[in-house]
Order: structure tokens, then C-alpha cells, then sequence
């Protein structure tokens, strides 16, 4: 049976553009990859490729337009598998 993997997304410092994620599940994730993307209204952009520390967690900084960021980590199954599919976080939305 295949599982997605948990993965939430956390600002961290706003005027810096720092974030933090953690991937969650039965097995560790680490030295796998997770993508960060942007999303607006003509699609989907893939901003930085993000390498997990032995906690299956990172932390990293992208940088924010003025206006309002949508913001969300994907996992591909490349990363996930066996026994595991694409896991994705939550949109973040934040506001500079």
C-alpha cells in the first residue's frame, strides 16, 4: 500500500525569506530532496531544490516579491519511493 509522507512548511523569518520543512513518516528521509515552488495564477514554478538534514527536516531562504507569496514543498516519488508516493505541503501564504 502506498503512503504520502507528511511534510509541513514553516516561515521561519520574514524579512530574511527564511523557511523550514520536515518531512514525516515511518522511515527517514534524509539526504532525499524535496522541491520548493511558487505558485501564482499562470502556474507553477519550481524556485529551489532543498537537500533533508538527518532529521528529515531543512531549513532555507527564498526570496519574496512585495505582495503576497504563495508557497508549498513537493516531494516527488523519485524521493519517496518504495512504499511511498508524492507527498506535498500546504500552500504557505505570506505577505511582504
Amino acid at each position: 500500500m502506498k503512503v504520502r509522507p507528511l511534510i509541513t512548511l514553516t516561515l521561519v523569518n520574514l524579512s530574511t525569506g527564511s523557511f523550514s520543512t520536515k518531512v514525516t513518516a515511518a522511515r527517514s528521509f534524509a539526504g532525499k530532496f524535496v522541491l520548493v515552488q511558487r505558485l501564482s495564477s499562470s502556474g507553477v514554478a519550481t524556485e529551489k531544490k532543498v537537500i533533508l538534514d538527518t532529521n528529515s527536516s531543512a531549513t532555507f531562504r527564498v526570496r519574496l516579491h512585495q505582495g503576497r507569496s504563495r508557497l508549498r514543498v513537493v516531494m516527488p516519488t523519485s524521493q519517496t519511493a518504495p512504499g511511498y508516493i508524492t507527498g506535498v505541503s500546504k500552500v504557505l501564504t505570506v505577505s511582504r
